[in-house]
């Protein structure tokens, strides 16, 4: 489960520069639900794995 997490990650920082705040708000997702995938405690949904990768 924390692999998705990781890659996300991975993305955010070294690709596309961009702070959990930040991805979260052009994503249209909370702040926490960034976090809370990017640390793997949770699986995220598709819907939001959608609004992630528009971002990406």
């Amino acid at each position: 489960m924390a692999e998705i997490g990781t890659k996300i990650k991975y993305l955010r920082e070294t690709v596309h520069n961009l702070d959990q705040i930040e991805l979260a708000r052009l994503a249209k997702i909370s702040n926490a639900t960034v976090s809370d995938v990017e640390a793997g405690k949770v699986m995220p949904t598709q819907k939001t794995l959608e609004k992630i990768s528009n971002v990406f």
